[in-house]
């Protein structure tokens, strides 16, 4: 994990000393998650609705200025529930889980009109805090995998013109591809298979503040 974000971070680096200029921005929000499953219809899960916090910085590479690699780091609450009914005692089964997240993402914006901008790139995930609660309400720590990776795309409208001191309205969808639970250290009686992987993704919309 740290060398991975030590290379995150050398690249960022990188990305900032060949930048034709840049600017720094705050931003923040509410975010609502979701588990997806394939062996699990939508009607097995319920979405958990959360916040995050972030910053960014937009690193210009064009003269036009209508390009630029925009890395963020964002704390996030997710998670999710996964319902479970058992057909022969009609009892619904429960897993409530919780996580805090760091999530880093490296984004091109590109600017199609003045104060409207799309984003798109890979993130990288880190649960730094977890649990879940099984039916017995019992926290299972050791299900959760630490990393995971993802795509992150979005639009923004901007209040004034880009790169100048302003408020900006977003919105954020995160798909994440990497198994989020692991199945096989769930409590039995829940009777979710090992090979039924759990992955997450996360909606947000939110304001934010460029200096």
């Amino acid at each position: 994990m740290k060398k991975i974000i030590s290379l995150i971070f050398l690249f960022i680096s990188i990305l900032t000393l060949q930048a034709q200029s840049k600017s720094f921005a705050i931003k923040g929000g509410l975010a609502q998650s979701w588990l997806r499953g394939k062996e699990l219809n939508a009607d097995s899960f319920e979405r958990r609705n959360g916040f995050y916090i972030g910053a960014f910085m937009d690193l210009i590479i064009t003269e036009q200025r209508n390009v630029t690699i925009q890395p963020e780091v964002i704390f996030s609450t997710e998670g999710g529930t996964i319902v479970k009914k058992n057909s022969e005692n009609d009892h619904s089964y429960e897993i409530d889980i919780h996580s805090n997240v760091l999530r880093i993402p490296v984004l091109v914006k590109i600017m199609p009109l003045p104060k409207f901008s799309i984003e798109g790139g890979p993130q990288i995930t880190y649960r730094f805090s977890a649990k879940s609660l099984d039916f017995s309400n019992v926290s299972v720590k050791s299900t959760h995998n630490t990393m995971d990776f993802g795509i992150d795309l979005g639009a923004t409208y901007h209040f004034s013109m880009p790169f100048k001191p302003a408020f900006f309205i977003q919105v954020r969808w995160t798909n994440n591809f990497l198994k989020m639970l692991d199945t096989s250290k769930i409590d039995s009686r829940i009777d979710l298979s090992e090979s039924n992987i759990l992955r997450s993704s996360i909606g947000q919309i939110g304001v934010g503040y460029r200096f």
